[in-house]
């Protein structure tokens, strides 16, 4: 009776929990009536690790449940496996599974070979649903060890190899994966190292291995990820506006099939979002980016720093839809706000990104008029951004920068600064004619006469490129606005209808 109890073994699996699951244990348990003599049992072999089963005897003896204490036994193991099940479902998400497979773990190393298969069984199919590869795989592999151990039958046998060919399926789905996560690093990289032009020079590449390799992504949750990642930004590098937006939403609506998959990764999850909504305001889709700016919103009473991007990203999606409403008033009277949001969250964002607020800060205060503030976000951005991170963004800073001057009649520096854009573009950009008239422009007008000044931005407009940023345009706009006497602000609302 006393073999078949083994209280050194059941000593051992309440030592292997964590603080947190003995805890747990103990007050689950501490009001139950009916099962306090297990709770203890529970004390007892905790304090004593190493018990022995005539020690367990001798100490518990007299007692009522002492008549089968190998039945007490195996009632304190499934009590406490309901217990490991019952914390960990507190989890998130994989996080919860992680969780789970670890308590299972401790059963399989603790010998407990019956509970873990059937824990393992439980977290096999929650794994497989959310398409938690490498979850999946550790627990195949559990499951298959825990299984062997008892394959004491042809049936067991055929289950181990059944197992093994699944294993083998799961480090198929993950090499798909991962072959689908490199390709969206190489992407990265070519756009991060090399520059966006570069990064849209090989787009034919990119595009024909996504189309090559389309099929591998059915249900492989994390390659489908990819695809849609690299399909948007594919096609926002061709400034195909509607098909970002149907690509964004896509990709959207996939991370939301999986549960939790916001709260497990914050970052990410917000980063769609803010795209998302960066393509409604480009199409001019309202519904969208309320939607979007009602799930920021959410993420105001979760992690401090995950609300700290969350603020900001959804400040500058604000901001951002008032400049293109031409709503400029409003936008100034933001600024505060925008700037405060920015000093809490922007080490969050990339450098691109960070350029791209500061751009919107600077222009905004062009058109109010604070060329003191819009000179100190320009020069930031030309300080901190690479001019291969973003070429057509740093020209128009540049650009802007000597329209500040000529705005402020400070000639002395404009004639200087006009020079030295005009190498750079020449060096850098030398396909961006428009730009590169506007920068001869500004730096040979002082002496022009007002007829031969209107003429020249006349012929100025008319090397506009067709296809063209939203900040190339904002120069464009001002142009305009010399040419016909009309304020920024009436050059900038947007046409009816």
């Amino acid at each position: 009776m006393a073999g078949i109890l083994k209280a050194e073994r059941l000593g051992q699996f309440i030592g292997a929990l964590s603080r947190g699951e003995r805890k747990y244990f103990r007050e689950k348990h501490s009001a139950t009536g009916g099962q306090k003599v297990y709770l203890e049992i529970f004390d007892y072999l905790e304090s004593h690790p190493g018990c022995s089963n005539s020690e367990f005897l001798v100490h518990f003896q007299g007692r009522a449940f002492m008549r089968n204490p190998a039945s007490a036994g195996h009632y304190l193991e499934d009590l406490l496996c309901q217990s490991l099940e019952s914390y960990h479902r507190h989890g998130v998400g994989n996080l919860s599974i992680h969780a789970e497979l670890q308590a299972a773990k401790t059963l399989a190393i603790r010998g407990f070979n019956k509970q873990a298969i059937k824990r393992l069984s439980s977290i096999e199919k929650r794994a497989e649903a959310q398409s938690e590869w490498h979850l999946l795989a550790e627990a195949l592999w559990w499951k298959s060890k825990s299984v062997a151990r008892n394959a004491d039958s042809v049936d067991m046998l055929e289950e181990v190899l059944k197992l093994a060919q699944k294993r083998q399926f799961v480090v198929q789905q993950m090499e798909v994966a991962l072959r689908w996560e490199l390709k969206h690093v190489e992407f990265l990289q070519r756009i991060f190292k090399q520059g966006v032009d570069d990064a849209a020079s090989h787009l034919v590449e990119f595009k024909e291995w996504v189309s090559l390799h389309a099929a591998e992504t059915e249900g492989n949750f994390d390659a489908r990820y990819f695809q849609l990642w690299i399909l948007g930004r594919i096609s926002r590098l061709e400034r195909n506006a509607k098909d970002t937006l149907q690509y964004r939403r896509e990709l959207l609506l996939h991370v939301e099939t999986k549960k939790d998959w916001s709260l497990i990764n914050p970052t990410p999850y917000i980063t769609i979002l803010s795209n998302l909504g960066s393509s409604a305001l480009e199409l001019g889709d309202e519904s969208v980016l309320d939607f979007v700016l009602s799930k920021m919103k959410e993420f105001d009473s979760l992690d401090p720093d995950q609300s700290k991007l969350s603020r900001l990203l959804s400040c500058f999606l604000r901001l951002t839809h008032l400049v293109k409403n031409g709503r400029f008033q409003p936008a100034t009277d933001m600024i505060p706000e925008a700037i405060e949001a920015y000093k809490q969250g922007g080490h969050m964002l990339v450098k691109i990104n960070q350029a791209v607020v500061m751009y919107y800060f600077a222009f905004v205060q062009f058109v109010g008029r604070n060329y003191r503030e819009t000179l100190r976000w320009l020069l930031n951005i030309e300080q901190d951004l690479n001019p291969r991170d973003n070429l057509d963004l740093i020209c128009t800073a540049r650009l802007l920068r000597l329209i500040v001057y000529h705005e402020t009649g400070n000639h002395d520096q404009l004639g200087k600064q006009a020079r030295e854009v005009a190498a750079f573009l020449k060096r850098e950009a030398a396909e961006k004619q428009f730009e590169l008239a506007l920068c001869d422009y500004l730096g040979g007008q002082r002496d022009k006469s007002q007829q031969i000044e209107n003429k020249a931005l006349t012929d100025l407009l008319k090397s506009f490129p067709g296809a063209s940023t939203f900040h190339q345009g904002h120069l464009k706009a001002w142009v305009e606005a010399q040419v016909s006497g009309k304020k920024l602000e009436q050059i900038l609302l947007p046409a009816k209808g």
